[in-house]
């Protein structure tokens, strides 16, 4: 054929390998999570079900890890949040990014920073109070603003009142309410609008209305607010002295946190990276470790009923670098800070008729959610309505990019579902054999018109992309020997390769050598897909197809489109991000939009041509007929556009 035979690379890339390879998941996982979702009243759909628990086994392993780096007393496991992937987690509950202070913040030299006692808490002398819940909205910044206010009050009136987080959310108009917040900036926002009123009269519905403040009932009113120094001792007096603080912390471990006194390392907690507002209420020693307590809006159920401790004075670590936010009557700067509670958002509006399109989207692809999920998922897909009004701006091809079957999930949840590798770049030199022609013979080619193409399949809510990729590829190759297309068994490769980690991810090139130590594939009929790994039981009489060998090719893009004609369909591998947002046409998107390295989908590439002088690629996808053009997409070819030449590979038969 002209072809020649390259050597395989090796190459960490996994399609969906989020888990940890190095500890082992719990023997009695199962059972785990059936207790989880007994005790927190969690029900799934059959599918969600097991992808929910594969999330809930990397969340034990990641509990584990945590426990086994704990410095302090803090006790690590299943907790409510158990279920989530991290970034569900920060989205709902998180999100606080922080730049880092250009300003000094030294201690005042005329104060005392020795401790005056060793406890203290406000909890014991009426400035606190009950625990919240903020639900599925980034509302963090509320809850820390608003508890702080509400002791500052106290402190001045003698009166603790339940102020309104709701009004917070509705009516400041610098912050984002669901979607993030800098309390400093809540402090002018009260200021500003001249009060806050009970909750009482503006109650808490976890999620944005329109603004409807009475101020004939405002009961509380803000003057002005300081930013404290990051010494702790300095920290322990101001508590003390004017009442429970506004702080931030970088939050991920708490959503395996249970009990006692964190102390995590810093490669466990990094504390540059805050993202969460709570409120300190006291500080204490237990065992000779002092601490801090702070109070959560994650409910009761959270921690040490609805609370948690962390180390105090600890410089070495600053585990918890917060910055401790209060109000006084004389003006302090407040340092220009760009800090935002779930502040994912850019500065393009979300659509007016977001609202519609949601319903909509719902109606069509027969959506469902609960209360709180509701406007959870209504806040992602107006996100993704702005992503996908950003590709579109970006767009240099003829690609319409809008609302797809995706447009409720995170970037995350989309990527564990349906994408995945992990990519470290090649190292090779890619030059062409000189005996190689690459002059293409036509504008045009397509597998499809010569029958080595089978139809449309859904991998579901597994991570099997590259199982999809590596048998479209083996068919191809089989129509090619033997005239004859069969459907091959996708469930086969999940279930009884041992190289790969089924719906955790794979890496076709490592899958054709497993095929080969199999001895063969059966077909689909025989062993049929169930979008979730199983005991193996492969039966070998009933093997239909064998491989010998395979190629992975060198970027070139003619010389692929050559080998492609030559060879079949080829098995591809691209940065598949913005086909969560894919409708129609030519993707044809700048690096800065689809990094080409960062491969995370693989993919059957069976053609190539020409439309109003943009070259491309027609590419196979395993996500069902809905997506794209009939399960179908189109690239720029020539560009390495997203990556689509960076790992093309094929199986060999002879």
């Amino acid at each position: 054929m002209g072809l020649t035979v390259f050597y395989l690379l090796v190459i960490s890339i996994w399609c969906v390998n989020t888990r940890n390879t190095l500890t082992h998941e719990p023997e009695d996982a199962r059972q785990k999570y059936e207790e989880f979702k007994l005790r927190y009243q969690k029900s799934y759909a059959t599918v969600d079900d097991e992808y929910r628990f594969g999330i809930f086994k990397d969340n034990l392993v990641r509990a584990k890890q945590l426990q086994d780096m704990e410095q302090g007393t803090a006790e690590y496991g299943v907790t409510q949040f158990s279920d989530l992937t991290s970034e569900e987690f920060a989205n709902k509950y998180l999100g606080v990014q922080l730049d880092e202070l250009a300003t000094e913040e030294e201690v005042d030299p005329e104060e005392d920073v020795t401790v005056a006692d060793d406890n203290f808490d406000w909890r014991q002398h009426g400035a606190v109070g009950p625990v919240w819940n903020q639900g599925p909205c980034g509302s963090c910044w509320a809850f820390s603003a608003v508890g702080n206010i509400e002791g500052q009050w106290f402190l001045k009136s003698g009166e603790l009142l339940h102020l309104s987080v709701q009004q917070v959310l509705d009516c400041d108009h610098v912050d984002h309410g669901c979607n993030g917040g800098y309390p400093p900036q809540v402090y002018r926002q009260v200021n500003q609008m001249g009060g806050l009123q009970l909750d009482a009269d503006y109650s808490y519905k976890a999620a944005v209305g329109k603004c409807h403040t009475d101020r004939s009932k405002f009961r509380a009113y803000v003057n002005s607010s300081v930013i404290l120094s990051q010494n702790e001792q300095f920290q322990a007096n101001k508590l003390k002295t004017i009442g429970p603080l506004a702080s931030t912390l970088n939050a991920r471990t708490l959503q395996f946190y249970r009990k006692g006194i964190m102390h995590p390392t810093p490669s466990a907690c990094n504390p540059g990276q805050l993202n969460h507002a709570v409120l300190t209420v006291g500080y204490g020693i237990e065992q000779e470790m002092p601490y801090w307590i702070v109070k959560n809006s994650w409910s009761r159920g959270f921690g040490e009923q609805g609370y948690f401790r962390i180390l105090r004075e600890n410089k070495s670590m600053k585990l918890f670098r917060s910055r401790y936010l209060m109000m006084r009557i004389s003006i302090c700067y407040l340092f220009t800070l760009e800090l935002w509670c779930l502040c994912a958002r850019t500065t393009t509006p979300e659509p007016e008729n977001a609202r519609q399109l949601y319903e909509e989207f719902k109606q069509k692809y027969k959506k469902t959610y609960v209360n709180d999920d509701d406007e959870y998922r209504f806040s992602v897909f107006k996100e993704n309505l702005l992503r996908a009004h950003q590709l579109q701006t970006m767009e240099q091809g003829t690609a319409e990019y809008g609302v797809t079957q995706f447009f409720d999930l995170t970037s995350q949840e989309f990527q564990i579902q349906y994408l995945g590798f992990k990519y470290e770049d090649m190292q090779d030199t890619e030059e062409m054999s000189p005996s190689t022609r690459v002059v293409m013979d036509e504008d045009s080619f397509d597998w499809r018109d010569h029958g080595a193409v089978g139809p449309v399949l859904d991998q579901g809510k597994c991570g099997s992309c590259w199982a999809f990729s590596t048998i479209g590829n083996i068919e191809g190759q089989w129509f090619l020997k033997t005239g004859e297309l069969l459907s091959l068994s996708e469930q086969q490769l999940i279930d009884c390769d041992n190289v790969d980690e089924g719906c955790n991810g794979g890496y076709p090139p490592r899958t054709y050598g497993a095929v080969i130590k199999m001895g063969g594939l059966e077909l689909n009929s025989d062993y049929p897909y169930k979008a979730l790994a199983e005991k193996c039981h492969m039966d070998r009489q009933k093997l239909k197809v064998y491989i010998n060998d395979s190629v992975v090719f060198p970027r070139n893009e003619h010389l692929q489109a050559e080998a492609l004609k030559l060879m079949g369909p080829l098995s591809s591998a691209l940065n598949a991000n913005p086909l969560k947002f894919y409708k129609t046409g030519i993707m044809h998107l700048p690096v800065a939009s689809c990094f080409p390295r960062a491969l995370n989908h693989a993919v059957l590439t069976v053609g190539y041509g020409t439309e109003n002088g943009l070259p491309y690629w027609t590419v196979k996808n395993s996500w069902g007929t809905a997506f794209g053009e009939d399960g179908y997409f189109r690239i720029y070819r020539g560009g390495g556009t997203c990556g689509i030449n960076r790992l093309v590979s094929t199986a060999a038969i002879r």
